[in-house]
């Protein structure tokens, strides 16, 4: 299982942020974040945390990454199953599938790994270090840990939480652990946490970076990485946290501890208000169940005669064991017998069924809950920096006078300051804006870019709004956009901001007429015209033999995949190229037709029918059955055809239903092939096909004929509408 997790490409969005940090940390560079970014002023704690994966990519690539997640998965296995004792190899096993399954997105080497690592190291071997008897090293360890950790992670506080509940627990099993002691570890961890640039301050950014909620308004974290839980979009680590913290809860309420039960509610309160927190609170939870089962020989869970103790699901802990309560007296004899648990039956024939089911229960998280179909090695193609690279390589220190960047998310603002162009730096990341109060402003920023709310406005709370007076104020010469965010890519397309890339996933933006540019934005433009109706044609990826490919180690040379067609049909389409989005679907429905790009494919249909709408009045028939054939999309397209005479299209449609019907199937060959009936729908057809097959010459042809023939006004303007945007290409 540790195998399967460890090896899945590295997809952290801030891999390249940690690294442009780490660069500039063994550059000289104290406050790393302050160097990189226009708008930050202030030290940070965590200054540490991007220098071990810049140090491993810098000396040996993508590969040390990648040995780095899998020892960090293989050092988590190992503690988790250190901690659990000798609970039975089928909870261990069930135990294990469910921490990886919810923890597997914290195991890429950064600061969500560093912060695994503190939860972990303090949940597992914290309870010894709190013992009585090791009480002088105890405060020493927790000190030298907590000063390390400070300076690599910023979700340290939640260590100290962890710690706390620990020795709440302990005083459940040792009648010698005193206040003087506890209250000697907690400062001891609070004084380590203190060794950094941040000083004292260190624990109030922890806090907010931990519970963004306690000072950040639910509008601004709902469009940030910070976004409630059940607002996130859930999959198999979601559902098995549900569940599996349903279960420690109905095992901490029969076995009547207080400290299980506060380990519980500070896991949700880890988690559900943050959903970016799920890692961290599977962390703790795992720890706290390997606690539990070391205490109780998983007796609560495995169904065994004896009832477990009220200390037996406390907080990562069973902190020492010399003194719990069903633990052998000191001069011998035996071990007094509980009554028998209420919920859980006796050894027996129940047993071996339990035991059967933990063994199914694992099966199923390995099969569904650890993403097999994500095996590769190396980096994930979505944070494949090369074409944004490539597109602003022309800035040169000569003739660049210095600017910033508005990035939209971490991923663009860490590709930025990884790529470093002379002289241009990034605004803001997400997490220094939550600690520089300038998240609300972000926020605002993205959302009147899409909303194309360009001129000054006051707003609400009597601050001045608009994109374009506050992106003027920040001297912003360039834009970088997630490719996911099709609204944001569509909302610039009448602006004076204009792609530098088309297949790029963080898409560079430029102001029109920046001299800079010139060149880039040409060329982009040309290339437009001819993806959509020039003679191009899609080819599905293959690989490079980069670290960017998950082939498998070269096994497969095809490393296409349906999410990356979908995104690139979903890009053309936000910047109008319809038919340029449809040349890319056709091929992947042939190979995926169950892949869910079919909404994309009617999405593309109803905005072409919308277009064809405003040209002639009407849509085209051939658009009508392409989208009663198709997947409608959410929004509905039937007020596309409102006001139409739909019956009355649908009588000339003889012949095209079989053509309309191969065509959403992906076959555009096919569907050409089967138009035999002549007429000037048929012959629109066919040139709106020849388009999709990248043959313009044969489809000016067919539209010139159309024109020059007998044809209705409305086909005959459609004609003309698409000769033209040929010619143009061509």
């Amino acid at each position: 299982m540790a195998l399967l997790v460890g090896i899945q490409p590295i997809s952290d969005a801030g891999l390249w942020w940690e690294m442009s940090r780490g660069r500039a940390v063994l550059q000289g560079e104290m406050a790393p974040s302050r160097h990189l970014l226009a708008l930050d002023t202030g030290a940070e704690a965590d200054w540490l945390g991007g220098t071990l994966p810049f140090t491993l990519y810098q000396f040996f690539g993508a590969t040390a990454l990648m040995v780095a997640r899998v020892l960090a998965v293989l050092g988590f296995v190992y503690a988790l199953n250190w901690r659990a004792g000798r609970s039975s190899g089928s909870a261990r096993a069930l135990l294990l599938a469910a921490a990886l399954a919810v923890c597997k997105a914290a195991f890429d080497p950064g600061a969500k790994l560093f912060d695994l690592c503190l939860i972990c190291l303090i949940g597992c071997w914290g309870p010894r270090m709190v013992e009585p008897g090791a009480a002088r090293h105890g405060a020493l360890s927790l000190a030298v840990i907590f000063c390390v950790f400070a300076n690599l992670s910023p979700h340290v506080v939640v260590g100290v939480i962890v710690l706390l509940l620990i020795l709440l627990a302990g005083w459940e099993t040792h009648s010698r652990l005193t206040f003087r002691f506890a209250a000697a570890a907690m400062s001891a961890a609070v004084i380590g946490g203190c060794l950094t640039p941040r000083g004292v301050f260190t624990w109030w950014d922890s806090l907010r970076l931990t519970f963004p909620w306690l000072v950040t308004q639910s509008w601004v974290l709902q469009e940030s990485p910070w976004k409630p839980l059940h607002l996130t979009s859930w999959g198999a680590a979601e559902w098995v946290f549900l569940l599996w913290s349903s279960l420690f809860l109905l095992v901490a309420i029969r076995d009547r501890s207080p400290t299980a039960v506060a380990t519980w509610a500070g896991v949700q309160l880890l988690a559900w208000p943050c959903g970016a927190n799920l890692a961290l609170a599977g962390a703790w939870l795992a720890c706290a169940t390997a606690s539990a089962m070391r205490r109780q020989g998983c007796r609560a869970i495995e169904g065994g005669a004896d009832r477990p103790g009220p200390a037996s699901m406390h907080a990562a802990g069973g902190a020492g064991q010399r003194r719990a309560k069903f633990d052998p007296p000191a001069g011998g004899g035996s071990v007094p017998q509980p009554p028998a648990s209420r919920f859980w039956p006796r050894r027996g024939a129940s047993e071996r069924n339990l035991r059967w089911a933990a063994h199914g229960l694992t099966l199923l998280l390995i099969l569904f809950g650890l993403e097999l179909g994500n095996l590769g090695w190396g980096i994930d193609e979505q944070l494949d920096e090369r074409i944004c690279r490539l597109a602003l390589a022309e800035l040169a220190p000569s003739n660049n006078p210095g600017g910033t960047a508005f990035c939209d998310d971490l991923r663009s603002a860490g590709m930025l300051t990884w790529i470093a162009p002379a002289n241009v730096k990034a605004q803001d990341v997400p997490s220094r804006a939550l600690l520089g109060s300038r998240l609300a402003e972000q926020t605002l920023i993205q959302g009147e870019l899409r909303s194309q709310h360009r001129a000054s406005y006051w707003r609400d709370d009597g601050s001045r709004g608009g994109w374009w007076l506050t992106l003027t104020e920040r001297e912003t010469e360039l834009l970088l956009l997630s490719a996911r965010d099709t609204r944001l890519i569509r909302a610039l397309e009448p602006t004076i901001w204009k792609p530098l890339a088309l297949d790029s996933h963080v898409l560079p933006y430029a102001r029109a007429g920046d001299a800079r540019y010139a060149e880039t934005m040409i060329r982009v433009l040309w290339q437009r015209d001819f993806v959509d109706v020039g003679d191009w044609t899609y080819t599905p990826p293959q690989s490079t033999g980069s670290h960017f490919d998950r082939d498998w180690w070269g096994l497969r040379s095809n490393v296409d995949h349906p999410d990356r067609a979908r995104q690139q049909a979903a890009v053309f389409r936000a910047m109008r190229l319809h038919h340029a989005a449809l040349k890319v679907l056709a091929p992947s429905m042939r190979r995926w037709p169950e892949s869910g790009l079919r909404h994309e494919f009617a999405r593309c249909q109803a905005e072409l029918a919308h277009l064809e709408k405003l040209v002639a009045g009407a849509p085209s028939v051939f658009r009508l059955l392409a989208l009663q054939v198709g997947e409608h999309p959410s929004e509905p397209s039937l007020p596309i055809f409102a006001g139409l005479p739909v019956g009355e299209m649908l009588d000339d449609a003889r012949g095209l239903g079989p053509v309309a019907t191969a065509y959403a199937e992906g076959h555009v060959e096919g569907a050409l092939n089967r138009l035999s009936e002549p007429g000037p729908q048929h012959a629109y057809t066919a040139a709106n096909l020849l388009v999709e097959l990248g043959r313009p010459a044969a489809a000016a042809a067919r539209l010139d004929d159309l024109i020059r023939g007998e044809a209705p006004v409305g086909v005959v303007r459609l004609a003309e509408h698409l000769r033209d945007k040929i010619e143009k290409a061509n």
